[in-house]
């Protein structure tokens, strides 16, 4: 979605994860959002999975 909208990886860290820790933590609880903080979306991690789609959708076609 964030290199759909060709926006910087970083928003993904900055503006994205804030606020789904937020709603998990106001709809699931404490554990949840422990659980969604592990998740990594630092700016490697973002590029890295995008670059894991691309190659992917190359390989399928």
């Amino acid at each position: 979605m964030i290199a759909k909208q060709k926006k910087p990886h970083t928003i993904a860290e900055e503006l994205i994860k804030p606020w789904v820790l937020k709603a998990t933590q106001i709809i699931l609880g404490e554990d949840a959002e422990q659980k969604m903080k592990s998740i990594s979306l630092s700016n490697n991690t973002v590029k890295r999975r995008i670059d894991d789609i691309a190659s992917d959708k190359v390989t399928n076609n």
